[in-house]
């Protein structure tokens, strides 16, 4: 009887000792915790085919800087221009028996009717070269914007379907921080507040302000992504490269005055 008396009583020691534990240790919270952050490019796109067909030349490669409207890739086209060129002439045929057809109602020879179908003829031979005008500018895959050629999925010579992600084009120019914030922080952290991040990869701390949020708080973790703009341009920083985060509340700096 005592020794089971013993056993309950350490048993219950222990419980108490570990709750007591509990209690005592800190909290996990976000603000304790190093704000790690990104650097992302503000303009990045993933160009895809926009017509299905083989792949005739691929002007660009990694790492290539381009101009905003190069050509980056030509399709194999023979078809489509042959088609373009037979449009255009059947539209001329239109427009001169359009000619013909107004000297004849001059004349009396024909009436409005076959007049306004002359007419019409034009515009629909003008409509279909205008159509194969657009098909044929699928030919061509140029730049949205000056930047840098992040990446490639296909090869000159392969066939593609329509849709297919060609190359990825990012501005490095204009490049922005990204980081995970308490959304307690918000009570304070608002567009243009100062911050720092120190950059691993180059070992050099850039300046920034807050740009804007992403307007929605994660309710698990009770934090929210914040977008920020560096000071100025560093052309030594990629998209990709991380570090921390260094922002002082207002509290701190108003400790840091005194």
């Amino acid at each position: 009887m005592k020794k089971q008396f013993a056993l309950y009583l350490m048993s219950a020691l222990m419980l108490a000792s570990t709750h007591c534990a509990v209690a005592q240790s800190p909290a996990f919270t976000l603000e304790s915790e190093e704000l790690r952050a990104q650097i992302t490019a503000q303009q990045s796109a993933t160009l895809s085919a926009a017509m299905t067909g083989s792949i005739k030349t691929l002007h660009v490669r990694e790492g290539m800087h381009v101009d905003a409207g190069q050509i980056l890739v030509e399709f194999s086209c023979d078809a489509e221009n042959a088609r373009l060129d037979k449009a255009r002439i059947e539209a001329q045929i239109a427009e001169n028996k359009l000619v013909g057809a107004n000297r004849m109602a001059q004349m009396e020879a024909i009436g409005l009717v076959e007049l306004e179908n002359s007419r019409l003829e034009v515009m629909k031979a003008n409509a279909e070269v205008s159509l194969l005008n657009a098909v044929t500018g699928k030919c061509t895959l140029r730049a949205p914007y000056a930047g840098i050629v992040a990446d490639k999925f296909v090869n000159a010579n392969e066939f593609v379907e329509t849709g297919k992600p060609i190359l990825e084009i990012q501005n490095n120019q204009s490049l922005r921080v990204e980081f995970i914030a308490p959304s307690s922080w918000l009570e304070w952290l608002s567009a243009d507040y100062p911050l720092a991040i120190f950059v691993t990869d180059t070992q050099t701390t850039y300046s920034a302000t807050v740009g804007y949020t992403t307007g929605k708080v994660d309710a698990l973790s009770q934090s929210i992504k914040i977008f920020a703009n560096l000071d100025s341009v560093h052309s030594e920083l990629l998209p990709g490269m991380s570090g921390r985060i260094d922002i002082t509340p207002p509290s701190q700096q108003l400790s840091l005055s005194k």
